[in-house]
């Protein structure tokens, strides 16, 4: 029977180590959400974290979903495509920490900003995302934002 420890410093892709975490990687890894609004590097910070520490980056579902969904981000929206895009980011999560070679995994979002802009386009709460949110809570959240200094520089140019 392995430690914590050496269960931590397991490279998870062997297969020992595979057969010996197969019911416990979801709950052993660490999710990290990179949030923020539109156009702050949101994906890129992921993205780069993810290389840079040789894991699975998740991306964004909600992105791929409004470029298939009849009318894109136009209103109205309905509970049910949120569910359906919920569901399928935490599907997203589960098979990218099958693959991890560590205990870590960088998220570009997570359910619950999928239930926040629920509550922005649908303007009511959902205790379905609610609970799925609830379920799936990260080991860190990162929010990024734009600085005064960038979006000064942005308008000038």
């Amino acid at each position: 029977q392995k430690t914590a420890y050496e269960i931590y410093q397991c490279d998870w892709s062997s297969d020992v180590c595979s057969s010996d975490l197969a019911g416990a990687r979801a709950h052993l890894a660490r999710r990290v959400v990179v949030l923020g609004a539109a156009s702050t590097g949101t994906t890129t910070l992921a993205h780069d974290l993810a290389d840079r520490y040789g894991v699975p980056w998740v991306p964004e579902y909600g992105r791929s979903w409004v470029r298939t969904r009849p009318g894109g981000f136009a209103p109205p929206w309905h509970s049910s495509e949120f569910e359906l895009v919920a569901h399928a980011q935490a599907r997203s999560e589960d098979e990218a920490v099958r693959r991890t070679p560590r205990p870590l995994l960088v998220c570009d979002t997570d359910t619950l900003a999928i239930n926040v802009w629920h509550q922005r386009y649908v303007g009511a709460r959902s205790a379905r995302l609610e609970a799925l949110a609830a379920e799936r809570v990260p080991a860190l959240y990162l929010l990024t934002s734009r600085s005064e200094e960038h979006t000064s520089e942005l308008q000038s140019h």
